[in-house]
């Protein structure tokens, strides 16, 4: 196994956004994605409510990035993270919610 670093959202570079859109094309178009929101959905209240909450999310997010580097065809793709602390514009203007990258809000 690769150990991956987490990277904010806004610090992707090109290449790793593109990398990550194509993973998470592959798991839209190949049903893995509707997988995981129905999962999501009927978790309730269990997920969402009490101490399972932080435990289940993790887990769930770390099944769905090995599921992501799958579908991307390498171990070395991590979900980036978002920090919603800083402004909504990275240093090269990137709008985190672009129509290019994971649609807008």
């Amino acid at each position: 196994m690769v150990e991956i670093t987490r990277k904010s959202a806004a610090a992707l570079e090109p290449d790793e956004r593109q990398r990550l859109m194509d993973a998470l094309n592959t798991m839209q178009d190949d049903g893995r994605m509707s997988g995981y929101a129905t999962i999501h959905a009927s978790s309730w209240p269990h997920a969402h409510t009490g101490p399972a909450v932080l435990p289940w999310h993790r887990s769930y997010l770390r099944r769905f990035e090995l599921d992501l580097q799958d579908a991307a065809g390498s171990d070395e793709l991590a979900l980036p993270y978002w920090d919603w602390t800083s402004n909504n514009l990275d240093d090269n203007g990137f709008i985190r919610f672009h129509s290019k990258f994971l649609g807008n809000l």
